[in-house]
């Protein structure tokens, strides 16, 4: 979890990490973050870079489809 894992970094460098935005944008997340270390960047692109490929309903491997609304869906979730 996104958040968790953030909050660990945060807690072992005893910083304050904020996230000032946390959306989806074209089918894929996007979190903004008020200040951060490289750390929490680094999990932060990875959560977003994943978010393209995981279905949003189920979890598994998925394609964002061309819309009316961008969303990730399995094969299986796209029927």
């Amino acid at each position: 979890n996104l958040s968790a894992d953030i909050q660990k970094v945060s807690d072992r460098k005893n910083i304050d990490s904020e996230a000032t935005q946390v959306k989806e944008t074209s089918g894929t997340l996007r979190f903004y973050m008020a200040s951060s270390p490289p750390e929490v960047d680094a999990l932060v692109e990875l959560a977003e870079n994943t978010s393209s490929h995981v279905c949003e309903i189920c979890g598994k491997e998925g394609t964002i489809n061309d819309g009316p609304r961008y969303e990730v869906r399995c094969e299986e979730c796209k029927k």
